[in-house]
């Protein structure tokens, strides 16, 4: 009778390896997309920092150019990496004098953003930067 009952014990002791096997593939499976989904929000971001850098870069350089800008522009950006982004500059000029020197000083804010808000993939980032055309 003791031979019965070892062959239904391998049988249980077989089912708990498969069974935690399984699990451990599963959560193998399950750090490995989380680490891939990190990495590529990492990646967003740094795009979206780029974008915004773009976005004032791109005011500042129209501002000194032009002595003037305009309040809000909003960017599509649809080349290279930043592909899909949407960027929103504002800029505002305030006027200054010191003895015979007059100058203009130009501080704009740009927020780059990627996606819809609430999205997986969604990302943003704001900059400022001030510029002037003082000698």
């Amino acid at each position: 009778m003791n031979r019965l009952r070892q062959r239904g014990m391998s049988l249980v002791v077989a089912l708990f390896i498969v069974v935690v096997l399984g699990l451990l593939a599963a959560f193998a499976v399950s750090i490995g997309t989380s680490q891939h989904q990190t990495a590529n929000l990492r990646l967003l971001a740094d795009r979206a920092t780029q974008a915004a850098r773009a976005g004032t870069e791109w005011a500042g350089t129209r501002a000194l150019v032009n002595n003037a800008c305009a309040s809000s522009t909003v960017l599509n950006l649809n080349q290279g990496t930043l592909n899909g982004f949407r960027v929103t500059v504002a800029c505002s000029a305030t006027n200054h004098s010191e003895g015979a020197l007059n100058y203009r000083v130009f501080d704009i804010s740009s927020f780059a953003q990627y996606g819809r808000f609430g999205a997986a993939e969604y990302v943003s980032k704001t900059l400022t930067a001030r510029f002037t055309n003082a000698p």
